[in-house]
């Protein structure tokens, strides 16, 4: 009996490992993080290396669904497999942008956190999967959830400042949740792009002005040393794309310096790529300055 104990515990380390292997190589190898802030630097990904990684994913989950049934009743194992599963059809999702899947990584995660209730990570990512599903009561719940947990996790607390202000417009709450995080870490992105849109939104242009450029540095010092974002992909572009338009609109109009206008224009146009987009802006500059762009 105990060495069956004993074969069984080996084989389910085993499969832990390896999930958790392939977990960490979708998450730090893959879009979830970051690699290259500067979206003109970024290729596109082939139809190949998103099949490959769809596959990467499946497999893992079968290997994670035979896991589950070999550990009946709750027990803390279960609970993380759970979990694991819910955080693999979210990032499907992420890659096929098919809501039923989002349907059951909820199923997997609500069912995780009631056989484990005080994993702030539980509650983190099912408050990112309520703000997939544009239900941004139940994502600041679960936000809140997982803060109460852990009143220092820096993902919950920006997640949740940016539900209060882009949501709800509460700008108070929004701004006191951002600056807690750049207490606890100076080099948070995006943090200092939100509170320039703060700012901006009411009409203090000084430090709009300073936020935005804190973001510009920051995302660039990050590249520079190819260090690694744990914000996504798409939010770390948005914030560098609309800091840079955000400087040149308030360059071109509150403060009026065309030098810095450009400037800020050019970075804004080397960045994005919908034409209709650099067209518009052009456009803008345009009617700001009297002038012809190029």
């Amino acid at each position: 009996m105990k060495v069956n104990v004993l074969k069984t515990d080996i084989l389910f380390f085993i499969i832990s490992f390896f999930v958790w292997a392939q977990i960490v190589f979708l998450i730090h190898g893959g879009y979830t993080y970051f690699n290259s802030p500067l979206p003109s630097m970024v290729k596109g990904k082939s139809v190949q290396s998103i099949v490959n990684r769809q596959t990467i994913i499946r497999n893992t989950l079968e290997e994670l669904q035979k896991s589950l049934l070999s550990k009946k009743g709750p027990s803390v194992e279960r609970g993380h497999i759970l979990h694991n599963i819910g955080l693999l059809y979210y990032d499907l999702f992420k890659i096929t942008h098919k809501n039923l899947l989002l349907d059951s990584s909820e199923y997997y995660y609500s069912h995780a956190i009631n056989i484990i209730s005080d994993n702030t990570r539980f509650y983190y990512n099912l408050g990112r999967l309520y703000m997939e599903s544009k239900k941004p009561d139940s994502a600041k719940e679960y936000y809140e959830k997982s803060l109460e947990i852990k009143p220092d996790n820096i993902l919950a607390l920006h997640n949740l400042a940016l539900v209060n202000f882009y949501e709800y417009n509460d700008i108070c709450t929004a701004k006191s949740l951002l600056e807690k995080v750049l207490n606890l870490n100076p080099e948070s992105p995006v943090c200092n792009y939100v509170l320039g849109d703060i700012y901006n939104r009411k009409k203090d242009y000084s430090n709009a002005i300073l936020h935005y450029n804190r973001e510009i540095k920051l995302i660039y010092t990050y590249y520079n040393n190819k260090k690694k974002f744990s914000i996504p992909a798409y939010a770390i572009n948005l914030a560098i794309l609309r800091s840079h338009y955000y400087l040149f609109k308030l360059y071109s109009t509150a403060l009026k310096n065309k030098e810095l206008a450009k400037k800020n224009l050019n970075a804004y146009l080397a960045i994005e790529k919908k034409e209709k987009l650099k067209t518009d802006a052009v456009n803008k500059y345009y009617r700001y300055w009297h002038e012809k762009y190029y």
